[in-house]
């Protein structure tokens, strides 16, 4: 009986190590899997802004929306689709505008259930942010809001890098 019972206590803790040596792995790939399908939301509304499709940029932000821009201004879905992207849809729609899809890099993605968020830095080339015609870096945080099985934009802050001449007090 005690064999037995010293047996039984080892596969118990054999199968614990085995499910906690899995359990990183088995949490990794969900999270990967996570990530991406998080990503291909943010791609596909990114591509649609660029595009003028104002109808897929609308469904794919929530109506609780709310954003931060460049000088500290917030807007909700509202206010800034008619103050932003509705003026900037039309001139890509009307006069052909044609906007460069940033490239992102430092991107990190962390998923927490229905939500995830997005990190990174980007460079405009616009001077449609910044005023003047140059390369701009931007850092960037972005909350996204599964809902229905669909992903939505719920936040967007954005700040410029201080460029490395600014005053101290700036940086």
């Amino acid at each position: 009986m005690n064999r037995l019972f010293q047996f039984c206590v080892f596969l118990l803790a054999l199968s614990c190590v085995i499910l906690q040596a899995q359990s990183p792995d088995n949490k990794k790939a969900s999270s990967i899997l996570g990530e991406s399908e998080v990503q291909k939301a943010s791609d596909a509304f990114y591509l649609a802004f660029y595009a003028g499709d104002v109808e897929t940029v609308k469904r794919m932000t929530r109506d609780d929306y709310l954003q931060t821009d460049v000088n500290g201004n917030m807007q909700d879905k509202a206010r800034w689709l008619a103050e932003y992207y509705m003026p900037l849809a039309q001139r890509i729609r009307t006069e052909g505008l044609k906007l460069e899809i940033p490239k992102s890099d430092e991107v990190q993605i962390r998923r927490y259930g229905n939500v995830a968020v997005i990190t990174g830095r980007t460079t405009l080339r616009s001077s449609a942010v910044s005023g003047v015609a140059r390369s701009r870096d931007l850092r960037f945080t972005q909350v996204w809001v599964k809902d229905d099985g669909n992903w939505q934009r719920g936040v967007y802050h954005n700040a410029f890098v201080p460029e490395p001449n600014s005053p101290p007090g700036t940086r």
